[in-house]
């Protein structure tokens, strides 16, 4: 969970994701809704079985 402007962490928060660094928002499915950040955040297909929570990192 990084920020697409600097790739500083970001900080979950109820309505989505924030970047305390330099105030860049992103709702829920990583899409900008605040600048300074221009790209939305990077998506993973992932899954769930019985044990685990899998998520792939190929593109």
């Amino acid at each position: 969970m990084k920020c697409t402007h600097r790739a500083n962490p970001l900080t979950a928060t109820k309505d989505g994701l924030y970047c305390p660094a330099h105030g860049s928002r992103f709702d829920l499915n990583g899409n900008v809704t605040e600048q300074p950040a221009t790209e939305p955040l990077k998506q993973f297909k992932t899954s769930i079985n019985q044990t685990s929570v899998i998520v792939n990192t190929n593109s």
